[in-house]
C-alpha cells in the first residue's frame, strides 16, 4: 500500500502494543519478542511519576521503576522490577525453580550489562517465581490511591 495505510497500520500496531489508561497511573505495553527460537509475549509496566512528589533537580536525578514480565515456553514466567536513580540500579528477579541455581552467573551478566551502559548495580535479589506479582506490589504508591482514578462505589 501506500502511505495513508501504511501510517494506519503503523498507528494500529502502535496502539495494540501500548495501552494508556485512565484509571491506572502506569504506561502498559506489550512487547512481542523471540527467545531462542521461540514467541514470547512480554509486558511492561512503567510509572512515570515515580517521583512526581520529590521534584527531582535534573532528569538524571529522577527515580525510574518499571515491571516487566514475561513467560517464556518450556522454561516458565520471569518478573523483574527494575528501579534507578541516576547510575544506581536495584533489581528484584523473580524466576522459575529450573532458574534459580544460576543466580550468581545471572547477578554477574546483569552487572556488565548494566556496567557496559554506564549503570552501577546497586542491588539485586534473584528468588524462585511463586505467583504473578501484583501491580500494587511493584508500584506501591498506586495503592494509596494518591494517583489514580477511585472506581470503587
Amino acid at each position: 500500500g501506500g502511505g495513508e495505510p501504511r501510517k494506519l497500520f503503523r498507528q494500529l500496531v502502535s496502539n495494540l502494543l501500548l495501552n494508556k489508561s485512565v484509571y491506572l497511573p502506569l504506561e502498559h505495553a506489550v512487547i512481542p519478542l523471540e527467545w531462542n527460537g521461540k514467541r514470547v509475549v512480554s509486558e511492561l509496566w512503567l510509572d512515570p511519576d515515580t517521583d512526581k512528589d520529590q521534584n527531582p533537580e535534573s532528569a538524571k536525578d529522577r527515580l525510574l521503576r518499571f515491571l516487566l514480565h514475561m513467560d517464556i515456553p518450556g522454561l516458565g514466567p520471569f518478573d523483574l522490577i527494575f528501579t534507578s536513580r541516576g547510575e544506581e540500579v536495584d533489581m528484584q528477579l523473580a524466576c522459575p525453580a529450573s532458574v534459580v541455581p544460576f543466580s550468581e552467573r545471572i547477578h554477574r551478566e546483569l552487572t556488565r550489562i548494566l556496567e557496559d551502559n554506564g549503570l552501577k548495580m546497586n542491588a539485586m535479589q534473584i528468588k524462585k517465581w511463586e505467583k504473578p506479582l501484583a501491580l500494587t506490589e511493584a508500584f506501591p504508591k498506586i495503592a494509596r490511591g494518591s494517583t489514580g482514578v477511585n472506581i470503587k462505589l
